[in-house]
């Protein structure tokens, strides 16, 4: 459940690029040493998907803090993607081509 109207725009976007799955409100993955929730996980893929919208993620010291999530999750071998608002409205279809590629990606590294 989207508790923002960004992550509402995550999802339909997700939608378009036919990623109808995921996790909302996933609690960080990660060695414990930070905790919190993400936007949206995939853990069969161990991908994250952020919606940072300025309000919270553009201040400088957000910019910290977030980074450090990212690096936690990335000690587990999570991958992140952050998305800002002008990519989920300007730009939905390429953002949509790129997710589900990444997410398939990262089903089948082969591929």
């Amino acid at each position: 459940m989207a508790t923002s109207a960004l992550e509402a725009r995550l999802s339909e976007v997700l939608t378009l690029g036919g990623l109808t799955g995921g996790l909302a409100q996933h609690p960080l993955p990660g060695t414990g040493r930070l905790s919190g929730l993400v936007d949206r996980a995939f853990p069969e893929a161990k991908l994250i998907l952020e919606a940072d919208g300025r309000r919270w993620h553009a201040r400088v010291a957000a910019m910290p803090n977030d980074r450090q999530r990212d690096l936690e999750a990335a000690r587990v071998g999570w991958q992140t993607i952050r998305l800002m608002y002008e990519q989920l409205t300007s730009d939905a279809e390429d953002v949509a081509a790129a997710l589900a590629a990444t997410y398939l990606g990262r089903l089948d590294p082969a591929a």
